[in-house]
């Protein structure tokens, strides 16, 4: 599948600085928020652990699919995942998902990973993804590159695949295919890189592990 291969090398690439940028943290660092309710960098990196665990599985049963010669389209609607922007109610976020629908029909797909990539845009994480505060250092670094390891194994098992016609869907974003949803990914990655950055530019303090609310959540 050698169209995937330099997508799949960007998502490489946006992990190692991910890593590069917090390699030399230690755990006070790592646990400090810049205020009570907003993540730490800590958070920050669970919060791509449990992303990555959810969207490779997106990736495996889309594979499966093409293995068993189904049609392999995987649609996401709000009931599988509550993601919200502008401080929008998650509680009425069903309610936008035919406008949203229509209105990724004609949204340019660069303006949607503008969007995923962008942190003017506030957004709020998944419950799927929501991080467990105050976790060890060594753990997070380790998961981090374990869960690329992981991804590049599922790619591997599905060489000799015709992948050409995967479809996801995001409720928020719309239809994507693999190398779009695997951009998705590394657009989602390096926006909270950018917010890595602005937390250790901050001066904050360390803060009781705890949840931190929605107001520094931001995912997909």
């Amino acid at each position: 599948m050698p169209s995937e291969a330099p997508t799949l090398d960007r998502v490489r690439r946006v992990r190692r600085e991910t890593l590069r940028l917090t390699g030399d943290l230690d755990q006070e660092r790592l646990d400090r928020r810049p205020s009570p309710r907003r993540w730490s960098v800590g958070e920050v990196l669970d919060h791509l652990i449990l992303s990555d665990r959810f969207y490779r599985g997106d990736v495996e049963r889309l594979f499966e699919l093409a293995r068993a010669g189904e049609r392999p389209v995987l649609r996401r609607s709000f009931a599988d995942l509550d993601p919200s922007i502008l401080f929008f109610p998650k509680r009425l976020l069903p309610l936008l998902e035919p406008p949203l629908a229509v209105m990724n029909l004609f949204m340019p797909r660069s303006l949607r990973d503008w969007i995923a990539r962008n942190r003017l845009i506030p957004a709020q994480n998944p419950e799927i993804s929501e991080p467990r505060p105050g976790r060890p250092a060594e753990e997070l670094r380790h998961e981090l590159a374990e869960s690329l390891e992981e991804t590049e194994a599922v790619f591997r098992d599905a060489e000799g695949l015709d992948l050409t016609a995967i479809e996801h869907y995001h409720p928020l974003l719309g239809k994507r295919d693999l190398a779009g949803l695997l951009d998705f990914i590394a657009d989602h990655e390096e926006r909270h890189q950018a917010q890595i950055r602005e937390i250790l530019s901050t001066r904050g303090r360390p803060d009781r592990p705890g949840r931190t609310g929605a107001a520094d959540s931001e995912g997909g």
